[in-house]
């Protein structure tokens, strides 16, 4: 078990290494501003169980966008963020985590005219401890560049995928 948390831990490690703000050599950035978001929202269906369960989510995120001299941005951050889960009149507040992101993108706007080139994440995107049942969490590295801007996502591509069908089986079983 050590070997294989060794091994997971040292590919996250060069995922980070990856993805983290350093331009290339053919495009190096002309300036970079800083900034910060904190926002919450509400999802009616996290799509998680056959059942709807509704999530409301609030994060924090420092980050900051280069503006490479092609044009393009890359923004690079620090994703903060706590969870909580509700169905059939019960509610699950989760833990805090964390993840680090890297964005390529067309404009600094994030509207539906921008273009996303990459959008890569590596860290915790699931942190849930169920009521006298076990904690789940969702680490690992995720590539989400298809996935629509506001769409939810709960699994990631290397790493570990909670089961969250005990999640489920503690709002409907």
């Amino acid at each position: 078990m050590r070997r294989r948390f060794a091994l997971v831990a040292a590919m996250l490690v060069g995922l980070a290494t990856i993805t983290t703000p350093v331009a290339s050599a053919s495009s190096p950035p002309t300036n970079a501003v800083q900034g910060y978001q904190h926002q919450s929202g509400d999802i009616p269906n996290t799509g998680l169980c056959a059942t709807p369960v509704a999530s409301h989510y609030e994060d924090w995120v420092p980050y900051t966008d280069y503006t490479l001299k092609d044009g393009k941005i890359r923004e690079v951050g620090k994703w903060t963020e706590r969870d909580t889960f509700t169905a059939n009149g019960k509610t699950v507040v989760g833990d805090l985590y964390t993840y680090h992101y890297t964005i390529l993108a067309s404009d600094a706007n994030f509207d539906s005219n921008t273009v996303i080139y990459s959008y890569v994440i590596v860290g915790t995107i699931f942190n849930v401890k169920l009521p006298h049942g076990p904690k789940l969490v969702t680490w690992g590295y995720v590539d989400v560049t298809n996935v629509p801007l506001g769409v939810p996502f709960w699994t990631v591509d290397y790493g570990h995928n909670a089961d969250y069908k005990l999640l489920c089986a503690y709002f409907f079983g």
